[in-house]
């Protein structure tokens, strides 16, 4: 009986080829995109970092918003009032036509310190630098007195220059005014000149040691207070100078504040730390001009009240009077503010008011975390698509004006957001954009998959319906079923990897019934190819037997057959077609077994004498097809009743089935001869049970035993 197992076929589909090969475009397109976005978020991140490295960018951006910011803040009521405490008197236009002048001469500076002084102010602060005095020299004697005797306190115009300026009169940093420890809490005023100087130095104060410092001349230095009305940058003054030698010069609009203090962080006034910038200015919190022109009066009004020799109602006791002697038209002291070009007094105007108030615009101090963080929440856009993404993006740029607005115009912080918008604007934009693009191109190769894929499909169904065809025929080309020898109990076993074997044997008997012959083939490679070959072995079989049955009457059958073979293989295949073969002839007259072995392994042989199980050694010629000549010796050797002949291809390496082949024949001398199927059955569950088969091969397994 013969035993037949086709395995099932192993083929690699097009399709799934086609589909891993989508799969990593597709991979590769997400890596692009990934790679793109970490390069676009580094790139803004770059430009985050240039932006806070340069100040002049935020003094831009500045320029641009603080208008709309305190012009909204005007419209929805959230500036602040003018303090009660601050007057403000102003060489006006009506005070240049009363005086048919642009300036009042010493004398009558005299006179008007001298008249706001007996409403006993807190303090007196003249936008004036006194640097040129235009009396005579008994006048300005006359007025030094006058000034000398004021009992309120008064603070006068100075500023600091890189660069000395001949002629004009430098700072006397002797004075008592400039003293750090004026303005130290009274617990550290005891401090060494050490201690105090790194205080100073640990507080942040601008550092003008290197500066040139000027001021009024020298005879008002001693009467006078100074503070700076320098304007360094827009919208911007610096609180304290720090001049070196525990030496320090104050604004002028906080040089008349009693509760100014260093502080270990900066400066406080009245216990509220006055913020500033990363370059240690405060941003001027201006106030609206109509505000500032309302609660203004005239010189020629203090004037025309001080001819009357009473207190004027204009100047309450205890309040802050700032004098603004450049307040007309057609002067040249004015500075840009958010509100267009404005008299500079109005900078210390406004300082003061804050410092009376306590009302400041602080910058917002998480600047870098904010515009990263809008950088890496716009990085998230990219995970969105469609139309979603460009209303996500919308939605942020709106929130991020909205908050910046509303922190200016409610809390006072002055927040970067149109850097914000610009950082978070282009960063979204050009990754949605481009996730655009990286998305169509996917789309398209999903879109080519699928055509691929359906032209692949019916490729596949093509080629199955070819494999199964390809099947029918194989199944013409499996090995013949064993025969019924007398004398001789066979059994096949034959396993085929695909539908297409490269395996094949065959047997023949003489018409005389004198010799049998058993040919076993193993074909190099598998499927199509390998089918081929056993076509070709089995049509010269099949040409040799309609010659006639005389060439199976002849125990060199198998050299003929091996050579015819060898001949054609050589002749379509130059080597490249090439079989291994083991012929088996048996002679029933004289009981001789002949064989030959052309590359195939050695079949295994159960002898009776001794009992030996070992390989039918011979020295094996070359394989069929490799040579054009086949040289190729026929040996001989007699087989005994109960010896038997295990026949076998290289998908069985049978040295490892030695074990059960002993176990059988141990078996079989104790009790009677148990059958050759029962061996073959016995090698092949072994085999799958000890998983010894050469993967990825075809099976085929005869066992011949001479039972008569």
């Amino acid at each position: 009986m013969d035993d037949r197992d086709v395995a099932t076929p192993s083929v690699i589909s097009t399709t799934d080829e086609i589909k891993q090969e989508r799969i990593r475009q597709m991979n590769r397109s997400v890596r692009l995109q990934r790679i793109w976005m970490l390069c676009v978020l580094s790139m803004m991140l770059f430009f985050v970092w240039v932006y806070l490295a340069n100040p002049q960018l935020r003094d831009l951006e500045r320029k641009l918003t603080w208008s709309l910011q305190f012009s909204l803040r005007d419209k929805l009521g959230k500036s602040p009032d003018l303090d009660p405490r601050l007057r403000i008197l102003v060489f006006d236009d009506s005070t240049v036509q009363k005086f048919k002048r642009s300036q009042i001469n010493f004398k009558e500076w005299a006179a008007l310190l001298s008249f706001v002084d007996r409403h006993r102010p807190a303090h007196v602060y003249v936008d004036k630098i006194f640097s040129l005095l235009d009396d005579e020299q008994a006048i300005v004697s006359e007025s030094l007195q006058t000034m000398s005797n004021l009992r309120s306190s008064v603070s006068v115009g100075s500023f600091t220059s890189s660069r000395e300026i001949p002629g004009r009169e430098k700072l006397l940093l002797q004075s008592s005014h400039f003293r750090a420890r004026n303005y130290l809490a009274d617990e550290k005023t005891d401090r060494s000149d050490t201690e105090v100087a790194q205080f100073v130095a640990e507080s942040g104060l601008k550092d003008r040691s290197k500066a040139f410092a000027y001021g009024p001349i020298k005879e008002l230095q001693e009467i006078f207070t100074q503070g700076h009305i320098d304007y360094p940058f827009p919208n911007q003054v610096f609180p304290m100078y720090s001049l070196g030698s525990n030496q320090v010069l104050p604004a002028l609009g906080l040089s008349g504040q009693k509760n100014l203090r260093i502080e270990s962080n900066g400066l406080s006034v009245g216990g509220k730390t006055i913020p500033v910038t990363s370059r240690g200015t405060m941003l001027v919190n201006w106030i609206s001009p109509a505000k500032m022109y309302a609660r203004a009066e005239s010189f020629s009004s203090a004037f025309a009240a001080m001819r009357k020799g009473t207190l004027w109602d204009k100047i309450p006791e205890g309040s802050h009077v700032l004098i603004l002697p450049l307040g007309y038209t057609g002067n040249v002291d004015f500075k840009d503010s958010p509100y267009g070009s404005q008299p500079a007094g109005f900078v210390p105007a406004s300082v003061i008011n804050s410092a009376l108030g306590k009302k400041w615009i602080s910058d917002f101090q998480y600047n870098a975390q904010l515009l990263m963080m809008l950088v890496l929440i716009a990085g998230c856009l990219s995970f969105f698509k469609g139309t979603f993404s460009w209303l996500i993006l919308f939605a942020g740029l709106a929130s991020i004006s909205a908050g910046g607005l509303y922190g200016f115009v409610n809390v006072s912080v002055d927040v970067p957001w149109v850097a914000g918008l610009i950082f978070f604007g282009v960063t979204g934009i050009a990754l949605i954009a481009f996730g655009s693009l990286w998305e169509s191109r996917r789309e398209q190769l999903l879109n080519r998959f699928e055509e691929d894929y359906e032209r692949l499909e019916k490729e596949e169904k093509r080629a199955q319906k070819e494999l199964k065809d390809a099947a029918k025929v194989a199944s013409a080309l499996m090995p013949e079923n064993v025969p019924q020898w007398p004398g001789f109990e066979i059994s096949g076993f034959h396993r085929s990897m695909s539908e297409a074997s490269g395996d094949w044997y065959f047997f023949e008997r003489s018409s005389s019934g004198r010799f049998a012959h058993f040919v076993l083939f193993d074909i190099s490679g598998h499927g199509v190819q390998a089918a081929l070959v056993v076509s070709g072995c089995k049509t010269i079989l099949s040409m040799l037997r309609l010659t006639g049955s005389d060439v199976f009457e002849n125990k060199d059958f198998l050299t003929s057959y091996a050579e015819k073979v060898n001949t054609v293989l050589y002749a379509h295949g130059q080597g490249g077609h090439t079989a291994t073969m083991l012929g088996l002839t048996y002679d029933f007259e004289t009981e001789k077994l002949y064989y030959i072995n052309c590359g195939h392994p050695f079949p295994i042989l159960h002898s009776t004498s001794g009992n030996k199980i070992e390989p039918l050694m011979m020295m094996p010629g070359d394989p069929l097809g490799f040579n054009e000549t086949l040289s190729v010796a026929l040996k001989t050797r007699q087989l005994r009743i109960g010896e038997s002949l295990i026949a076998h291809s290289d998908g069985v390496p049978m040295t490892r089935s030695k074990i059960i082949i002993r176990k059988y024949f141990k078996e079989c001398e104790h009790t009677s001869l148990i059958s050759a199927r029962r061996l073959q059955e016995a090698i092949v569950k072994h085999c799958r049970k000890e998983n010894v088969e050469v993967p990825e091969d075809d099976v085929s397994l005869v066992v011949l035993r001479r039972t008569a």
